[in-house]
């Protein structure tokens, strides 16, 4: 590896609670915690904090470069992963795993998977189940006010059997996934390649179809068909056409 790449890679692991100079980047780690970042934010108005409360946890971030405002990592418990892929821009993005109240608890052997080139304005992902995970694919683009919460948070039980029948596994959003505003997707949710959820929906189960647009709560197909790029990009706003 070159010593011009070295220099723009920064590596933490911390065996005790520390912080790094940087005023953009605040890291507080416990135990054998590490932290991989690849670069820092061009912005002033960054605001990046990770704790980590829980030993052998791995977060690796591509890119903080394109940060506008918060991007905060919460993680309580052991051997959990996240991993934020390359060109991220985002205004908002906060990441929950586990918790540390008296009516949950920290979470073990989680993974929360970003891919590249992912916008977002506003996103809270939200974990409280061991063993579960949350992938993002590439290319997609998140409006603000949006919720993936891939958990009941508390256990529901068959009362006859007393076995949990409400399993968390993996909420998964495809490739080239635009998400409107005030979005919730719910647990052990898969949405397919090139899809569209619409503002407000609520989405409680998996639409492995490709190039619908999914709307209402409960989410449901509302348009077959369709495909999508970012207004503006590279043609300028898309206009209606006169009459």
């Amino acid at each position: 590896m070159s010593e011009k790449l070295l220099e723009k890679i920064f590596s933490y692991n911390f065996n005790l609670k520390r912080k790094r100079k940087n005023k953009k980047i605040h890291i507080l780690n416990e135990k054998s915690n590490i932290v991989n970042i690849f670069d820092k934010p061009d912005n002033d108005n960054a605001n990046v904090i990770i704790n980590l409360h829980g030993k052998n946890n791995q977060v690796t971030i591509k890119t903080l470069k394109n940060i506008q405002e918060n991007l905060v990592i919460n993680i309580y418990g052991d051997d959990n992963i996240v991993n934020i892929g390359d060109k991220l821009w985002s205004k908002n993005l906060y990441i929950t795993i586990g918790n540390d109240g008296p009516c949950q608890g920290p979470c073990v052997a989680t993974q929360t998977i970003i891919g590249n080139d992912v916008s977002i304005e506003g996103l809270a992902i939200n974990t409280y189940n061991s063993g579960s995970k949350v992938i993002i694919g590439n290319n997609c683009l998140f409006s603000t006010g949006i919720q993936l919460y891939n958990t009941d948070a508390h256990p529901i039980y068959d009362k006859s059997t007393m076995k949990i029948i409400n399993k968390v596994k993996t909420l998964e959003i495809g490739n080239h996934v635009w998400i409107g505003a005030y979005v919730t997707i719910l647990k052990n949710v898969f949405i397919g390649d090139d899809n569209i959820i619409g503002w407000g929906s609520v989405v409680s189960k998996s639409f492995k179809e490709n190039n619908v647009a999914i709307a209402g709560n409960p989410g449901k197909v509302v348009k077959r068909n369709i495909t999508w790029k970012i207004n503006g990009v590279p043609d300028g706003y898309v206009l209606n056409e006169l009459e």
